[in-house]
């Protein structure tokens, strides 16, 4: 063998594997399954050649991840799959319909508890389910929320609905 450890990620289970953007922690094992002293930190595409025994492996993709315990057998390939049940979500903020998109805009994403803020124009992996979007832009804001299905793209344009307001200010006398 090559290399005896050979993980593996997808988005969902009908989706291909990444090759690009992954970052893998490895752990060694704790008697309890929990993740003990961190062994590596690899990226994208990793292979590698492990000693036996027992190892807890994350995998993150954006701000999707997943946690397996794998233990690595002598003189066998060992090559765990995760999937991520994660998708896609593109944004772009704008402020008014058919304007220019803004790159000063903050998004904030909710979803299973967190929170993450991304910037302008976004192309972001989220975990599927349930996701509320808040875009901001100077002093105006707006908010949707939608449906993330695992494997799957979601993409928006979110408008704000700033308006300038133009006020003439006259004297009459009188």
């Amino acid at each position: 063998l090559e290399y005896n450890f050979v993980p593996t990620v997808a988005l969902s289970e009908d989706t291909d594997d990444l090759k690009d953007g992954p970052t893998w922690e490895l752990y060694k094992a704790q008697p309890d399954g929990s993740a003990g002293e961190r062994i590596t930190t690899q990226f994208n595409d990793w292979k590698t050649n492990l000693e036996p025994g027992n190892y807890v492996l994350r995998v993150r993709y954006g701000h999707a991840e997943s946690t397996q315990l794998v233990t690595v057998e002598e003189n066998q390939l060992n090559a765990p799959h995760f999937i991520l049940n994660a998708g896609r979500v593109i944004i772009r903020p704008r402020e008014h319909e058919g304007g220019e998109v803004s790159s000063g805009a903050t998004i904030r994403f909710e979803y299973d508890g967190k929170s993450e803020n991304e910037y302008g124009e976004t192309d972001v992996i989220l975990p599927a389910g349930e996701i509320k979007a808040t875009v901001t832009i100077g002093e105006g804001s707006t908010t949707e929320t939608f449906r993330l299905e695992a494997g799957r793209t979601v993409e928006k344009d979110i408008v704000v609905g700033l308006g300038r307001a133009a006020i003439t200010v006259s004297y009459v006398p009188g």
